[in-house]
């Protein structure tokens, strides 16, 4: 069974429709493993050849996403290399996108990002699953929420874009409520360009221990419906949210805050069709 960052890292760099270099494989195939590291020149110089025959065909984009887990890990050195050779392969290309972490954004030097982001990687997009530290602690992420909001803090300050992966039913039904509104409460103070958001499902409970499991019970699709409609009532920040992702009750993408209503009332059809509205969701609606 796949972990929730795993099924995230899926969504961006395979069902998106994103043009895209898979570096994660070339990295892999010449070296014989996934590494942090390239170890010799000759590595940086095969994976750079191996761009050149992977490149998107086609239509000329503008930006491209380099598929790996975190760009962050691997070498800063290796990697302006490859993002030089990268822009050099098509005229038109002038800026890459990838995958990265809190904990990567804040242990690297901030020259190391303007570096990185002279040369055109001028996206990142992070997992940042809820808003609350007390489900945070429950899942065992090892940053709280003050120091992940410090790390996109770093990149507003760098002029770095970001977009982020939020994952409803995190807290499972006893805290839905609590990670709703915290959740919404950060994403609001936050400049994400996309909010990517998905729902825990009953496979991700591997990742807890059998404790956890014990405590936490993940959302039906009734109350995983009323958990999106509560968020989209608190969500306030402009961005565009994308609900494309398979494990969603209903598939919902829009602009924040024009396509708001219109998101809020497919949600709300969605439940009146299953049955008259339910009393939880008539009380989260009357807090609101």
């Amino acid at each position: 069974m796949s972990t929730i960052k795993e099924q995230f890292y899926h969504f961006i760099t395979t069902e998106k429709d994103y043009p895209k270099i898979d570096l994660n494989q070339i990295i892999k195939e010449e070296n014989g493993d996934i590494l942090n590291d390239f170890n010799t020149k000759d590595h940086v110089k095969k994976i750079t050849q191996r761009l050149i025959q992977n490149f998107p065909k086609g239509k000329e984009e503008k930006q491209i996403l380099l598929a790996y887990e975190d760009i962050l890990k691997i070498e800063v050195d290796d990697l302006l290399i490859i993002l030089k050779e990268s822009s050099n392969i098509s005229k038109e290309t002038k800026t890459f996108k990838a995958l990265t972490q809190t904990e990567t954004i804040l242990v690297t030097p901030e020259d190391r990002l303007i570096e990185l982001k002279q040369i055109g990687l001028d996206h990142l997009i992070l997992l940042i699953e809820t808003g609350s530290d007390p489900i945070l602690n429950f899942h065992n992420q090892k940053l709280s929420i003050k120091q992940k909001g410090i790390a996109l803090k770093r990149l507003e300050k760098l002029g770095i874009d970001y977009s982020i992966g939020f994952v409803l039913g995190y807290g499972g039904s006893n805290l839905s409520e609590k990670h709703t509104i915290e959740s919404a409460k950060f994403l609001n103070k936050t400049r994400a360009k996309v909010v990517f958001m998905m729902t825990y499902q009953e496979e991700n409970i591997n990742d807890l221990n059998e404790e956890q499991r014990e405590e936490f019970q993940v959302l039906s699709d009734r109350q995983s419906l009323e958990e999106t409609l509560f968020f989209l009532n608190h969500l306030r920040l402009e961005t565009f949210l994308d609900g494309s992702h398979y494990s969603n009750t209903v598939a919902l993408s829009g602009n924040i805050p024009e396509d708001k209503d219109q998101l809020i009332k497919r949600c709300e059809d969605k439940l009146f069709e299953w049955e008259e509205k339910p009393e939880s969701l008539l009380g989260f609606l009357k807090d609101l």
